[in-house]
């Protein structure tokens, strides 16, 4: 567009002046119109990806923090945790040789080039202002290209791999970070995901008290409790010093614990109220198979017919101590890395014995899907079967999941749960300093402790 109206005015520039002739003033008008309709057009697309992105806003108690994204739906198996570290937290130390590995799959045959960045942010979660060249030594960004393709699957797809710390890109600064992953031809964003980079300052002791609360329809609650040393440095450390307290990995819903004291010259305690306690008894349903098969004891059936499978899952029933709950053990969660191994649509299917009104928002989450409230992943009646159910594209794998509903703009995840089962908590402590000099959050240091709900 730019091109024809250069063309078009070349013929009235005369000794530098603009001269637009009367019976030109249609053929402009047209030009510019034709431009804003071009413009429109971009902004709808951006609009339309902002839309999809945006459908935890407003969510009160999401899993994810802010900023956490997913906008394409051609990326699956995202994960990002310590390099040679199975299930382990995407935390490491500011000085130490410890890397972070980020892992992705794209469908498709065709190769596909990233762009990698990174921003820095506060405790909350909100940008720290701090730019990356004041924490990065090194390039400012990655490109990722190529990938390894998959082998002999009936549907195509493409492995990517990015390590980090390396020889290109190190951390100068300890924090919150987001790692972003564009497309590299076209600049779009396609997710974000959230890691930590701890300065491994002070000693860190931590326990749990359980206890039998109303407040959550008499189940377990878990008063966290922490204890750290304070170091040379910290000089006033009931302003200088915050804390947060997370269970199980969901960074969006890290919490302030309400109960400090300072009272000790050589430490500080900090523990989360009755008000604030976690759930200790929380749940998670598993799904764990090695292959597409019929054989596999959680499928019920599988249909070859599609170019990509198509498997359905066992009934998931509410109240049935039967269905598989709990951790993996020694497995690492989530898709397995077997390029071998093929992607399927799996639909999952809930009796939920009128838990719930048909009307309810019922949304299937899970590490398969990140953890986040999308409405694709919305449950719908299917009254041939009387069942509530949805589909994911997965590969073979160990996914944690669950059904929860969404009421009044907040996650109600307990509501399917099957109560008093004996179930492991995972905990993890961060100890945050803010540096008045630089205007940002250091991360001093972490602890990551595990505790049963009737220990």
């Amino acid at each position: 567009m730019k091109v024809l109206l250069y063309l078009f005015l070349k013929e009235t520039i005369i000794s530098d002046f603009l001269i637009i002739k009367p019976s030109s003033f249609l053929t402009i008008a047209l030009l510019c119109l034709i431009s804003a309709c071009s413009s429109i057009q971009t902004r709808t697309t951006a609009d339309q990806s902002s839309e999809r992105v945006s459908s935890e806003q407003g969510i009160i108690n999401t899993f994810n923090p802010q900023g956490q994204l997913t906008l394409s739906e051609n990326i699956h198996s995202i994960s990002l945790k310590r390099s040679g570290s199975l299930g382990s937290a995407p935390i490491i130390e500011l000085t130490r040789d410890h890397q972070l590995e980020l892992f992705f799959e794209t469908l498709g045959f065709d190769s596909r080039q990233f762009q990698i960045t990174f921003s820095h942010h506060n405790p909350d979660w909100t940008t720290s202002g701090i730019p990356p060249e004041q924490f990065l030594t090194g390039f400012q960004s990655a490109n990722v290209s190529g990938g390894s393709m998959s082998r002999n699957t009936r549907t195509n797809y493409r492995q990517f791999r990015y390590r980090f710390p390396n020889s290109e890109i190190q951390f100068n600064k300890s924090g919150n970070y987001m790692i972003r992953v564009e497309d590299g031809d076209t600049g779009n964003l396609l997710f974000t995901t959230p890691f930590f980079i701890k300065e491994n300052i002070g000693s860190v002791t931590s326990s749990v008290d359980v206890i039998q609360t109303p407040r959550q329809q008499l189940r377990t609650s878990h008063i966290s409790r922490t204890r750290y040393q304070i170091t040379d440095g910290v000089e006033q450390p009931q302003f200088d010093l915050s804390f947060r307290m997370v269970q199980n990995q969901f960074w969006g819903r890290a919490v302030d614990p309400d109960e400090t004291d300072f009272s000790s010259p050589d430490h500080v305690l900090f523990e989360t109220s009755r008000a604030q306690s976690f759930i200790g008894d929380y749940e998670f349903r598993t799904l764990q198979f090695r292959e597409i098969s019929q054989t596999e004891p959680q499928i019920n059936s599988v249909d070859f017919s599609e170019s990509m499978p198509i498997i359905y899952l066992m009934d998931d029933a509410v109240g049935d101590n039967s269905s598989p709950f709990g951790s993996f053990g020694n497995q690492q969660a989530g898709a397995t890395q077997n390029l071998s191994a093929d992607y399927a649509t799996v639909w999952f299917r809930l009796d939920h014995q009128q838990t719930t009104d048909e009307e309810s928002e019922i949304y299937l989450v899970g590490d398969f899907n990140r953890w986040s409230i999308q409405n694709q992943n919305r449950l719908s009646y299917n009254s041939e079967i009387q069942r509530m159910e949805t589909s994911v594209i997965i590969k073979p794998g160990n996914y944690r999941y669950k059904y929860v509903v969404l009421e009044d703009n907040r996650i109600n995840d307990l509501v399917f749960d099957d109560r008093f089962l004996n179930t492991v908590q995972e905990y993890h402590s961060f100890i945050y300093m803010r540096d008045l000099t630089r205007n940002y959050y250091r991360l001093l240091q972490t602890a990551n402790f595990f505790n049963r709900s009737s220990d």
